[in-house]
């Protein structure tokens, strides 16, 4: 009995040992080579007027809390890279400062131009520059909107208080809207939010928005645990000046999903129709709702930029 306590606090001790040898090594192995010198240097060769995108997104927490402009919206939470004349890109040392992500966001623009690449300690900071991209004229965000609900015959005009608008009357509540930073498809964006029930119509209006020649937006579903319950679609549709110009399905499977549609420029309505799938699971004893989707929706109007 003695010697068989005396081996098994051997084999402990020895586990004790490799575990400890395992952590040194790993924390040697992956210990940060970034210096406070490296985000100073960083920050003086900004240009503020240009958004800070990140190369990898293992850097992005330790960027955003050393320099200032990688917490701003067009960092954290970009809707693409429409509208953005020139950007940086900060990579760790040795990495690539085009990355696939970037491709995805730049859409159906040509490749940036880039104009330069400084190592800086552990990191390495890219600029580019994008003659081309379009000029951004109008964004839903930052637009005055008017907000209606309906659910079968009963329709309620939403209450906006900040960037929330509230879509409940007496006895019926029919969910609300909100303008924040969710997760889609795995990475933070700005839109508008809906949190609505089963069957909702939802009506988002701009009555004067100003219109370039075209407009872009995205659809996508936040929310991961609901998006886990329910792969129930929407249907969005656009309207400007009284006229259909696009109704599509969306749904969680096409994660960050953009759409564009051709405008004559000037100043009009448009309004955006979004119309809530049922959702839940269907038994002999009935229908059992899950918790409410979250789909959000951003929208903005470009003037292309043409030689």
């Amino acid at each position: 009995m003695v010697m068989r306590s005396r081996v098994g606090n051997f084999c402990l001790v020895a586990l004790l040992l490799v575990a400890l040898a395992e952590i040194v090594a790993a924390a040697s192995a992956y210990r940060s080579t970034i210096s406070p010198d490296d985000w100073s240097a960083v920050s003086e060769r900004l240009d503020r007027g240009a958004p800070l995108l990140l190369a990898t997104r293992w850097l992005e927490p330790a960027a955003r809390h050393h320099l200032d402009i990688a917490r701003e919206d067009d960092s954290v939470a970009p809707h693409d890279l429409y509208g953005m004349n020139r950007f940086h890109v900060l990579a760790p040392r040795g990495a690539e400062g085009w990355s696939h992500q970037l491709d995805i966001e730049r859409g159906a623009l040509p490749l940036p131009d880039l104009l330069s690449r400084e190592t800086l300690g552990g990191l390495a900071l890219y600029t580019y520059d994008q003659p081309d991209s379009p000029t951004l004229l109008d964004d839903l965000l930052s637009a005055q909107v008017d907000v209606s609900a309906r659910f079968d015959d009963r329709e309620l005009r939403c209450r906006h208080r900040r960037n929330r608008w509230n879509c409940a009357r007496s006895r019926l509540d029919l969910g609300s809207l909100s303008i924040r930073t969710v997760e889609v498809n795995y990475r933070p964006r700005r839109c508008m939010t809906l949190d609505a029930r089963d069957g909702t119509h939802i009506e988002i209006r701009l009555p004067d928005m100003t219109l370039g020649d075209f407009l872009r937006g995205h659809v996508g579903f936040s929310d991961f645990n609901a998006r886990l319950r329910s792969e129930a679609p929407i249907a969005v549709s656009i309207t400007v000046r009284d006229t259909l110009l696009m109704r599509r399905v969306f749904s969680d499977s096409e994660g960050w999903s953009a759409f564009e549609i051709h405008t004559e420029p000037g100043r009009g309505p448009v309004t955006i129709g979004i119309d809530i799938a049922v959702q839940g699971t269907w038994s002999r004893r009935g229908h059992r709702s899950n918790p409410p989707l979250r789909p959000c929706i951003e929208l903005r109007s470009f003037e292309a930029n043409t030689p």
